[in-house]
């Protein structure tokens, strides 16, 4: 049996596979014997399947397909009830593991029984350059949990190890009624129930390919999806009026932000006032004097 199952669900990921399972496969201190990586092809339109096939001549790999596309949320789950090992970490078609994610997390696992999982920053690859992100380690599981809620940390699923009992006899998969941050609310539940930490140092590479989901989705579709998943976590945890402020101050603001790039300049201010009213910070301000000036400049070219 091998230590740890890796689950990397692919959709249209032709480009990225191999470079994502090769780097599964370069893990150091972890023998390739105790690696197994379970690919989720959800049903890819591209050649994501022949690509698959021709990795499987190089490593042992393990390919799951879906013939209907249904979702990250039901891939991974897929990708779940697969694995055997007594460890499952994620991995995305598009990212990359750093040589020594495993043997840290792992470590970091063993040397902490009391927790069920790990998760850490990420380094994000825009063609040439690099941003590393990485936050201070929460003090406690309750500060851990708000950070995770209003996201403050984010980007974590593709770094996220855990012990596989825990996952399958407690958390029980992903929600697939969340089509977005179904990474978060299963984070989120993972610390509510099982404990985890946060290791403040980047392995895995995350290579910005285009714009993400969110970034095309229309603004009533990610306000939609929020209010979802506030439902759906409030099924089994109450946040507080607070926290939901805050929560919904980070979304207005990245809607301000989404929207500023795509030229609505005036729709992304009101929306920038909206994080401002729910809850004050330098961030809302720093995006309302920002679009204001964008905006005044907009005005006085048209004149």
């Amino acid at each position: 049996m091998s230590l740890v199952d890796i689950v990397i669900p692919a959709h249209n990921a032709e480009k990225t596979l191999f470079r994502a399972v090769k780097s599964c496969f370069r893990q150091k201190k972890i023998s390739s014997n105790d690696i197994n990586v379970i690919v989720i092809d959800d049903s890819s339109i591209d050649g994501t399947v022949n690509i698959a096939e021709s990795i499987k001549k190089i490593y042992p790999m393990k390919l799951l397909r879906l013939h209907q596309n249904s979702g990250p949320a039901a891939a991974r789950n897929a990708g779940i009830n697969k694995t055997r090992s007594k460890y499952v970490a994620f991995l995305d078609a598009d990212d990359e593991m750093h040589s020594e994610r495993l043997s840290i997390q792992l470590q970091v696992l063993y040397n902490n029984p009391e927790i069920g999982f790990v998760i850490s920053g990420i380094r994000e690859r825009h063609g040439k350059g690099v941003r590393v992100i990485v936050r201070k380690t929460p003090t406690t599981q309750i500060d851990f949990f708000h950070q995770v809620f209003v996201g403050n940390l984010r980007s974590l699923i593709p770094t996220f190890t855990i012990d596989r009992k825990c996952m399958i006899e407690t958390l029980k998969g992903f929600d697939e009624r969340l089509n977005y941050l179904e990474d978060r609310e299963f984070i989120l539940r993972a610390i509510h129930y099982i404990g985890g930490l946060y290791l403040p140092v980047a392995l895995v590479d995350r290579w910005i390919q285009s714009e993400g989901l969110t970034e095309k989705a229309p603004v009533e579709i990610i306000e939609a999806s929020r209010k979802k998943f506030i439902t759906i976590v409030n099924e089994w945890y109450k946040p507080s009026p607070a926290l939901k402020r805050r929560f919904w101050a980070m979304t207005y603001s990245g809607i301000a932000s989404k929207l500023a790039r795509s030229g609505s300049v005036s729709l992304a201010v009101c929306y920038a006032l909206r994080s401002l009213m729910n809850y004050p910070s330098f961030r809302s301000l720093f995006w309302i004097r920002h679009l204001m000036i964008f905006l005044s400049r907009s005005i006085r070219r048209a004149i």
